[in-house]
């Protein structure tokens, strides 16, 4: 048994207490909310290719142990995607350019982890990520909301982070930054005690052409629905390792999914309009609140989610969104039938109960397969 094997047996001892034992063929959901059956690994091409791809990263494992369903004798049997849709969109995808949008070549790619030295090296994490950098009349500057690149011309972001209450519009947004990892360094740089790698190429800042909020948005509404914003950039960027788009779920697979129950990620630096932030870039994984749950919670607190919102977090403290930004990413992976993982983005960071990080209390995210008819309507050349 090879080592792969030994600690994906292990681990299935471990979450077995959890996994309902699936008969042979027995249908089952994947991590990634698709319908599958429950077979053995070497019967299952995708999560086979998956498992042989080298140097396999430690999201790829976790998607593989999630996909355990039962068990034949003491080897753990997985559950197998059974319906790849490539082409189904609705009427407003399909009028749309979907030319404007990367292929899965381009977005959302799982670089993997690079080995240097024997660690892990992360600069090369969510190569989407974007910062919004704002400036006072005095000439101050800041960066107080996050974002996410999706072509080589667009960021995704929060519509509050343009459109906020008076008290805040003295702030003028001034660029994007792209690339970054330490904003409070001139180099980004990662170390393991013994030896130190950097980035090659430092982080570009990008002016705006345009900002597009979306219509329904009303920074006076409590409940901040439809807080969505498109920034189109002044010119276009090159992808690198270090900048490159994430998937937008264009497919009709993609937008059905509620999410409830599955392991997102949010990554930033914490950035938000009044708390101070992390230096470096984090990440934290954090369960999404079934949908009538977190209906019912907020409106304890009077407030009104809805079906174009997610709820995620709280069963930790200080662990949501307090490590991602406000406009920054929800992101899910999935996985296709040749074993290639890509990460999409699920909602956008929008608010979250005062102070950060309370448990049992979600933060909300703009639910993006909600407005990609809105996106792709609004995008150009």
């Amino acid at each position: 048994m090879n080592m792969f094997w030994f600690h994906l047996c292990l681990l299935f001892q471990i979450v077995c207490y959890h996994v309902v034992l699936a008969e042979n063929n027995e249908t089952c959901v994947t991590p990634d909310e698709h319908k599958g059956k429950c077979v053995l690994m070497d019967d299952c091409a995708s999560l086979s290719a998956l498992r042989k791809k080298r140097p396999i990263s430690l999201i790829n494992t976790n998607f593989l142990i999630l996909s355990i369903c039962g068990s034949q004798g003491k080897i753990p049997k997985v559950c197998c995607r059974t319906e790849i849709a490539k082409t189904e969109t609705d009427d407003v995808l399909h009028s749309s350019n979907p030319n404007l949008l990367p292929s899965t070549r381009e977005c959302g790619v799982d670089l993997g982890k690079k080995i240097f030295g024997g660690h892990d090296v992360d600069l090369d994490e969510f190569p989407w990520l974007a910062l919004l950098l704002y400036e006072l009349p005095n000439g101050r500057q800041s960066f107080r909301c996050g974002g996410v690149l999706i072509n080589d011309r667009y960021v995704l972001t929060a519509a509050h982070c343009l459109k906020e209450n008076k008290r805040q519009q003295i702030w003028k947004l001034k660029s994007v930054r792209l690339g970054e990892y330490n904003k409070d360094s001139d180099e980004d740089c990662t170390s393991n005690g013994f030896n130190t790698v950097c980035l090659p190429i430092p982080p570009i800042d990008v002016n705006i052409e345009e900002e597009i909020i979306n219509e329904k948005y009303d920074p006076k509404d409590k409940n901040l629905k439809h807080d969505i914003a498109l920034l189109r950039l002044e010119t276009k960027v090159s992808y690198t390792d270090y900048v490159r788009p994430i998937c937008l779920p264009t497919l009709l697979e993609e937008r059905k999914k509620t999410y409830n129950g599955m392991i997102l990620t949010v990554a930033g630096w914490g950035q938000t309009e009044n708390r101070s932030s992390s230096s470096v870039k984090l990440k934290v994984s954090i369960p999404v609140m079934k949908h009538s749950d977190c209906k019912a919670l907020f409106s304890e607190a009077r407030k009104v989610i809805s079906d174009e919102q997610i709820c995620a977090g709280g069963e930790e403290e200080n662990k949501i969104s307090c490590r991602g930004d406000s406009g920054g990413p929800l992101m899910s992976i999935s996985v296709d039938e040749n074993g290639d993982s890509n990460w999409y983005l699920a909602g956008i960071v929008s608010y979250g109960p005062v102070p950060c990080g309370v448990k049992d209390w979600p933060a909300v995210y703009t639910r993006v397969s909600k407005y990609m008819g809105w996106i792709l309507k609004h995008m150009k050349p």
